[in-house]
């Protein structure tokens, strides 16, 4: 597992890595201090391990929508499938900051 988190102005990115190629695992931030609403996720990851993007087969592995993920009192909890990426889009409320 591997996390990260930026932010610029009103906006954070969450970026979030399993490397495991048998399991899902499951990841909590505790986000409370903050108001906070996720704009977008998005996830990197495909059926088999060798997957690759070729000049024959450009769009093998590409970034689709993410909804396996929730909200809930401050904590954001990811569910991270085999062997993917995701990236999580936080709207902050620029007041409560």
């Amino acid at each position: 597992m591997s996390v990260s988190a930026s932010r610029k102005g009103d906006t954070a990115l969450v970026s979030a890595t399993n490397l495991d190629p048998e399991a899902p695992r499951t990841i909590r931030l505790d986000l409370r201090g903050a108001s906070v609403e996720v704009g977008s996720a998005r996830v990197l990851t495909a059926g088999a391990l060798d997957a690759h993007n070729t000049p024959e087969a450009p769009d093998a592995v590409t970034p689709i929508a993410f909804s396996d993920w929730s909200l809930v009192n401050g904590v954001l909890e990811l569910v991270l499938p085999r062997s993917a990426y995701v990236t999580a889009s936080l709207e902050l409320d620029a007041a409560a900051n």
